[in-house]
């Protein structure tokens, strides 16, 4: 009963702790790309609205 409580919630603090760190990298790597696209036509290119998740 007690261990699998603290069990579920380890699991659900590094599931959340996997989905902040991949949120951070995706939101990374879409300012890079934005950067290169901008860099690329000579135009600024205003950041990409996030897309929503699946759920």
């Amino acid at each position: 009963a007690k261990a699998e409580k603290q069990r579920a919630k380890l699991i659900a603090d590094q599931a959340e702790a996997h989905r902040n760190k991949t949120k951070a990298a995706r939101t990374r790597r879409n300012e890079r790309v934005a950067e290169k696209r901008a860099a690329f036509s000579g135009v600024e290119v205003a950041a990409e609205e996030p897309k929503k998740s699946k759920k």
